[in-house]
């Protein structure tokens, strides 16, 4: 596991620990979350956290309690149909805010990456669900990545490092000079109204425009592949026929399958990606809040 990554630097106090939480299905917020961690180099510790090695009941649990005993938390996701992944969302929900005291409240921020299309509610409702357990929000970031299919394009690029060193030397100043939750909050609520109106039908309905991912048993030689590279745990090599219902189709199974036996029309999902772009595709590639 990936929580075994630190990075120490002088201090001339004890400095807080730092736990950065991510999923990662095609890598890029792996990425970012990296980055991060250089950044805050000037912290006593940064842990980074896959969310993905703890997939079991056993594991959920097991990561809560870990990040109940760190001070300031960064939560990533992906955007998938304009909000969070759910095991980010249910993480979330199981997250205490154990250890806060009314002078020394616990410190998170938050940071997102999206395909181009629209980056809507992700960051406005990770800092919501923080605040609301009584988190100090010290801002939030979000990237343009490349899609799964967009194998020659560069990521991250010097843009986005520069971006993320800026929000960093911001979190910094807000650790002794908080920004306040409503300005912020405010911020976070820059949606066009377009996307305002759209988002709770997409957030219904989106799931029937998204590319089947289908299973053909003749070609399947079971060797796990597909497994492996679920980055939520929901395929197994002994039911590969079973439907997914938590599946977030980040198509890491098409890619892994060397057979075929997992495919997909990934064409159709380069036109339904286009269209969704040209409809609610307007808004900044990059920004820290």
């Amino acid at each position: 596991m990936e929580a075994g990554f630190l990075i120490n630097a002088e201090w001339g106090k004890t400095p807080p620990r730092v736990g950065i939480v991510y999923l990662s299905p095609n890598g890029s917020t792996k990425d970012v979350a990296a980055l991060l961690a250089e950044e805050l180099a000037f912290l006593r510790e940064v842990e980074l956290f896959n969310l993905s090695d703890y997939g079991s009941d056993d594991g959920r649990l097991e990561i809560r309690n870990l990040l109940a005993e760190i001070p300031i938390l960064g939560i990533r996701t992906p955007v998938y149909q304009l909000t969070m992944l759910d095991p980010i969302k249910h993480l979330l929900k199981g997250l205490l805010n154990v250890g806060a005291t009314a002078n020394e409240p616990r410190k998170a921020f938050c940071f997102t990456t999206f395909g181009g299309v629209n980056s809507g509610k992700t960051l406005l409702n990770m800092c919501k669900m923080l605040h609301s357990r009584g988190f100090e929000i010290l801002g939030a970031l979000k990237l343009l990545t490349p899609h799964f299919y967009d194998e020659d394009v560069e990521f991250p690029r010097s843009e986005d490092r520069t971006l993320i060193s800026e929000f960093v030397s911001i979190m910094r100043q807000r650790l002794e000079k908080p920004i306040e939750w409503t300005v912020l909050k405010k911020k976070l609520n820059y949606m066009s109204m377009k996307v305002r109106v759209l988002y709770p039908f997409v957030r219904a309905f989106g799931r029937f425009r998204i590319t089947k991912i289908r299973f053909d048993k003749d070609l399947c030689t079971e060797c796990g592949a597909c497994e492996n590279a679920c980055p939520v745990h929901v395929i197994s090599v002994q039911d590969l026929s079973k439907k997914r219902n938590d599946c977030l189709h980040c198509f890491n199974c098409v890619i892994a399958c060397s057979t075929g036996a997992m495919h997909a029309d990934i064409e159709e999902a380069r036109r339904i990606i286009r269209f969704n772009k040209k409809h609610v595709g307007r808004e900044p590639d990059r920004k820290c809040f």
